[in-house]
């Protein structure tokens, strides 16, 4: 389900959010790198699917920086309609304070999109910095800004880190791997009893 688009437009360049709204996904973060992003690139948008407690503190807060008109809060989207969100993403950010296994970052690397994500646990286990995605380090937005900036800058990056990201995905996480996986751990189980 989770396939990169063929023939992606990039007329409307976008960096996307999916998840819950809350404190510790690190998205007041991405509000304030956002500005850093916008005096380089005014057109950027900026698009946070998903619901949760934060969501009106972080429109507010995008308000105060001038940035009303790049943010925007889509909310709730069923899981049918989110592939399109992925897809049509040039970059995909995920700037949480901790993790366990990111469906969310495992669903924009199997689209094939250009990833940024906080090296914490979890985020770190799928992502291997400057090979198949970008790490910067927690609570840090001025580097996740520059993150962002140095992926919207080369195209060439976004389209190797995607296309390692999708083969990682592919290589690690299909179906038919972790299924082989927990058969092998049974196997081994069942040997030593």
């Amino acid at each position: 389900f989770f396939a990169p688009k063929k023939n992606k437009s990039i007329e409307n360049p976008y960096i996307l959010y999916t998840g819950r709204l809350d404190s510790r996904k690190g998205l007041l973060d991405l509000v304030k790198a956002a500005k850093d992003v916008y005096e380089e690139y005014p057109n950027i948008q900026f698009i946070l699917v998903g619901n949760g407690s934060l969501g009106k503190y972080l429109k507010k807060e995008a308000s105060k920086l001038g940035l009303n008109n790049n943010f925007r809060f889509v909310g709730f989207v069923p899981h049918a309609e989110i592939l399109e969100y992925y897809q049509n993403s040039t970059i995909y950010v995920t700037p949480s304070y901790y993790e366990g296994l990111p469906t969310t970052l495992l669903e924009a690397m199997s689209c094939g999109i250009a990833s940024i994500a906080t090296d914490v646990e979890g985020n770190s286990e799928l992502i291997k910095d400057g090979e198949n995605g970008l790490l910067v380090p927690p609570r840090r937005p001025e580097l996740l800004a520059e993150a962002i900036i140095k992926l919207v800058n080369d195209e060439n990056l976004r389209k190797n880190l995607g296309k390692n990201a999708r083969n990682h995905i592919i290589n690690n996480y299909d179906w038919n791997i972790i299924t082989d996986n927990f058969e092998q751990i049974y196997k081994s189980i069942s040997h030593k009893s």
